[in-house]
C-alpha cells in the first residue's frame, strides 16, 4: 500500500518506511518478553523484529482528524477509531 485515504480525505503517504503515520500494536507482555530475551542474547536482532511484525497490528494515524485506523486480521482493510467527543 502506498497511499491511505483517510474519511476526513486526507491521504497519508506510506510510500517510503518506516514513515511518522504508521505504527505496530503489540501488547507490553510480548515486547518486554523479546526484549529481555534480545537482552540477554536469546534471540537475534532479525527475530526481535520478526516476531514483532508476526504478532502486531499494522496501525495508521491521520494527522488532520485524529482517526486511528487498525488493520484487520483478514485481508487489507482497516477499521477506524475516533475519540468520542463528551
Amino acid at each position: 500500500m502506498s497511499k491511505f485515504l483517510c474519511r476526513c480525505s486526507h491521504v497519508i503517504s506510506l510510500v517510503s518506511s518506516p514513515t511518522s503515520d504508521e505504527f505496530t500494536l503489540v501488547s507490553n507482555k510480548l515486547l518486554y518478553d523479546l526484549a529481555e530475551q534480545a537482552d540477554k542474547g536469546k534471540i537475534p536482532f532479525d527475530e526481535f523484529f520478526g516476531r514483532i511484525d508476526a504478532a502486531g497490528k499494522d496501525v495508521i494515524t491521520c494527522p488532520v482528524c485524529g482517526r486511528i485506523w487498525i488493520k484487520k486480521d483478514e485481508g487489507p482493510e482497516y477499521w477506524p477509531y475516533l475519540e468520542e467527543k463528551e
